[in-house]
């Protein structure tokens, strides 16, 4: 082996870190910002359930008896239960459809989408965290 030099190096070395980097997660390096906990996930799918249900009770049950025509022979489609017994659960097939109906029922979903979609966009954004690497 030969003498070592006492002179400093000219080259800095360099310290390179390797990161995990998941998928989803709360950590600065993931990929997808999301909180896997298991309440917020549960509710996640309540509120989108909830949404689901306004839906279908609004263009279903709500909407129809407010801006549709009564037809002239409502018996034409019949609904009939389990037992055979007349049920009226969904007035929807009672009423002619109208514009009116369209109309609103389109602005309806569409703004119940853009809930939705305003929702699941806060969700998965990340609120502004901070650099690992952040001096004060």
């Amino acid at each position: 082996q030969g003498p070592r030099s006492s002179a400093p190096s000219s080259a800095p070395t360099t310290i390179r870190a390797t990161v995990l980097r998941r998928r989803c997660g709360t950590g600065y390096f993931d990929k997808n910002w999301l909180n896997l906990d298991a309440c917020g996930l549960i509710c996640a799918g309540i509120t989108y359930g909830l949404h689901a249900y306004g839906a279908f009770a609004v263009i279903f049950v709500v909407l129809p008896p407010l801006l549709g025509a009564p037809r002239a022979n409502p018996d034409a489609v019949p609904s009939r239960g389990i037992h055979g017994h007349r049920t009226e659960a969904f007035p929807f097939w009672r009423y002619d459809l109208t514009f009116a109906f369209g109309v609103v029922g389109f602005l309806y979903l569409l703004l119940a989408f853009l809930a939705v979609a305003n929702h699941f966009c806060a969700m998965t954004t990340d609120p502004g965290s901070v650099p690992p690497d952040a001096r004060p």
